[in-house]
């Protein structure tokens, strides 16, 4: 009989339990956008200090706006002032890297790995423990949803997800980037969906036979390449491996959900970029929260109008025929 030991559990109890708080602080987050959009936008545009980029301007501001909540606030904003506020040098730094684990593009590449060298470790799990795993994966998968919807939200309601709310690039650093970096968090964001995804997918099969297509018996290289290759192809076309049991159908209508959320994301860049209000157009000083500006290269409201909704069209297209590709049998031969 396999001897279990205490430690995987204890481990796979805190990582839930921090993953569980990690996802609510992202739910949270992604809430406060909506109600809050149009006063943040003004609080920032009365502060020249928030407009230049100051943190300690916008954490006030994300202060007086209730963006303060359970545990470290909005983009964790609480640890940052208390890591800056501290004199000592060992809090200091100790608040830094707490904030700098805590952060979600971190946060996803050190659990994900955490998932799956427990999938492979040579140490008996019971079931319980491995499940344990298994459902933290899932809920950095629903992170990465949650993100998708910030993403959404951010654009919808503030004008531009990257410069506005993530003020990525600086302020009066943006020049011709700001476009771009609505681009790059969405392929940031998509990255850390498959990570989550492939250590989900990696620790389902190799501890919980969840996936008749691994081989849980495989050699480590062999199920972990698999497990990676599904994930990133279960991105690209909402598809997974076909599940086993009730953990591998939650990974993979997850990964679905994933890939219908990026998808998503990328629509509403694509049709809010153009038609946001000018406070958000990038390359004058506040990271496009201040004046107005002309650009003479802009193509014609007919063109944009009509390049846009093709694309969209065409995203959308692509999204039908997936779905019923691989879930629906309409068009299987």
């Amino acid at each position: 009989m396999s001897r279990h030991y205490l430690w995987p559990s204890l481990l796979a109890w805190f990582l839930l339990i921090l993953t569980l708080v990690r996802v609510q602080s992202l739910v949270f987050s992604a809430a406060w956008i909506p109600p809050h959009a149009d006063a943040f936008i003004a609080e920032v545009q009365k502060s020249d200090s928030a407009r230049a980029g100051d943190p300690e301007a916008l954490w006030e501001i994300y202060k007086r706006l209730g963006g303060g909540f359970f545990p470290f606030g909005i983009k964790s904003y609480r640890l940052a002032a208390a890591a800056r506020r501290q004199r000592r040098l060992v809090p200091r730094i100790g608040l830094a890297t707490l904030r700098t684990a805590w952060r979600f593009f971190n946060y996803v590449p050190w659990v994900s790995a955490v998932i799956v060298v427990m999938a492979h470790l040579p140490v008996s799990l019971s079931r319980t423990q491995s499940e344990l795993f298994a459902v933290t994966g899932c809920l950095l998968m629903f992170g990465t949803i949650v993100i998708a919807m910030e993403g959404l939200l951010a654009a919808r309601c503030l004008g531009a997800w990257a410069s506005i709310y993530h003020r990525f690039p600086k302020p009066g650093q943006a020049g011709g980037r700001a476009r771009a970096a609505e681009y790059y968090l969405l392929v940031g964001g998509s990255i850390f969906a498959v990570m989550a995804s492939w250590a989900s997918i990696d620790l389902s099969a190799a501890r919980l036979h969840g996936f008749p297509s691994i081989d849980p018996h495989a050699s480590v290289a062999t199920v972990v390449g698999l497990s990676l290759q599904a994930a990133f192809t279960g991105l690209l076309t909402f598809s997974g491996p076909d599940p086993r049991h009730v953990l591998g159908y939650l990974v993979h209508d997850l990964g679905i959900l994933q890939s219908i959320a990026y998808v998503g994301v990328l629509l509403q860049i694509i049709l809010a970029l153009d038609d946001a209000p000018r406070r958000t157009e990038p390359g004058v000083t506040g990271g496009g929260l201040s004046q107005p500006r002309v650009d003479d290269r802009q193509p014609t409201v007919r063109t944009k109008v009509h390049s846009r909704w093709v694309v969209a069209a065409a995203l959308g297209v692509y999204v039908v025929v997936q779905l019923l590709e691989h879930h629906g049998g309409v068009i299987r031969p």
